[in-house]
């Protein structure tokens, strides 16, 4: 490569939770995905679990042991702001209540932008 990145966004996904895989098993592996990208040389953002609630796969416990870990990591983003009382994604972010519109998109991009930039 000719250029080298100074950053590397890791948001955290649901699809782990949604299939009732283990904590230990998402903690895991997002600890190794952290550790490769620090020893590259690169900064890691660690960004927390979108909320996700609308599903009904949806493992409340899961998600908030999930982004309890990830937020005592140095530089994590906090997305609950990106919900709503009951733990959904805004209706304005989402079509399917887990992935993001346009202008969930935007709003996650200046969440990471002001925490991390």
């Amino acid at each position: 490569l000719s250029w080298r990145p100074t950053d590397v966004i890791v948001l955290a996904g649901v699809n782990d939770l949604a299939s009732r895989r283990s904590l230990k098993h998402i903690i895991d592996n997002l600890a190794w995905m952290y550790e490769e990208i620090r020893r590259a040389g690169v900064r890691v953002v660690p960004v927390k679990v979108l909320p996700w609630g609308r599903r009904s796969t949806h493992n409340a416990e899961g998600t908030a042991a999930v982004n309890s870990w990830i937020g005592a990591v140095p530089g994590a983003v906090e997305t609950n702001s990106l919900g709503d009382s009951r733990g959904w994604l805004l209706e304005s972010y989402t079509r399917d209540g887990v992935h993001l519109t346009e202008e969930g998109n935007r709003a996650l991009g200046r969440l990471i932008v002001g925490r991390a930039f």
